[in-house]
């Protein structure tokens, strides 16, 4: 992974903690369920700059699509991963549902962004690749760390294009305020990002399931946190009254490898749910 995994660390429990009540956290570590570490750098990292493919054949945004069913499902990853990561998900998701995975400015194989990003800016994005794909239609989103606040931006602006969600492990508001250096130096305006998420608005009545990590695992570092990041997820669930979040047990951060037929069943339920 990319980034100061140290520095990331000590600002994502410090302010987690002097933004809420100023208590002092523990540095305790603890291991996922496949003995890989999930310490709260590796998690700040993750949040905002992990793994990236060498870009090739630059476009403005890639969207690329895959099976067959008449509700898309877009998939939307976080930090700067590119849509790759999807790869085996989507092999075990089988051909019966049609998958879209997102590539915006700047990731993967696209060319860089030209302006800041925000979340408001990649929702945008994502729309305009939709029709020029095509897809006119609802869509369901499933949406990684980061890109659970594309997603909520995407289902505010775009109310009509949204069928339904399955959001991993998204960041929280309060998570994403620890994260402004490393936006910042990301090419994110990370004063805008803050902002959206401080005015969210409601979606429309569509099924959204949020599905989190596991938090006996600590991944996050410590129970106080833990806490935390649990509060603000709950967050996400007042988006629209059809919503519920579960708890995916043994589950780390990338909920999308460590659990994938949790996240598959989700899937398969929101796009049932249409």
């Amino acid at each position: 992974m990319r980034g100061r995994p140290f520095d990331a660390a000590i600002a994502f429990l410090s302010v987690l903690m002097f933004v809420t009540t100023g208590c002092p956290g523990d540095d305790s570590h603890s291991s996922r369920a496949d003995g890989g570490p999930t310490d709260a750098s590796q998690l700040a990292t993750t949040m905002v700059a992990t793994t990236s493919s060498p870009t090739t054949s630059p476009t403005n945004t890639a969207l690329t699509c895959s099976g067959d069913g008449t509700v898309p499902v877009v998939l939307l990853a976080g930090g700067t991963d590119p849509s790759t990561v999807w790869t085996e998900l989507i092999d075990q998701l089988g051909t019966d549902i049609r998958t879209c995975r997102f590539d915006p400015p700047g990731i993967g194989n696209t060319s860089p962004a030209d302006q800041t990003v925000t979340a408001t800016q990649r929702a945008e994005a994502l729309a305009e690749a939709l029709t020029s794909a095509g897809i006119d239609q609802p869509i369901v989103l499933a949406a990684h760390s980061l890109g659970g606040l594309i997603a909520r931006r995407f289902g505010t602006l775009y109310p009509d294009r949204l069928a339904g969600a399955v959001l991993l492990d998204p960041t929280t508001r309060l998570g994403l305020l620890s994260l402004r250096e490393e936006l910042t130096g990301l090419g994110w305006d990370a004063d805008a990002t803050i902002a959206e998420t401080e005015n969210p608005a409601p979606w429309p009545e569509v099924p959204l399931i949020v599905l989190s990590h596991d938090p006996t695992l600590l991944t996050l570092g410590s129970e106080h946190v833990e806490t935390l990041w649990s509060e603000g997820q709950q967050e996400y669930l007042a988006l629209t009254p059809s919503s519920r979040r579960e708890i995916v047990t043994g589950s780390g951060h990338y909920v999308y490898r460590d659990s994938p037929t949790v996240v598959i069943d989700a899937l398969r339920e929101v796009v049932g749910g249409v």
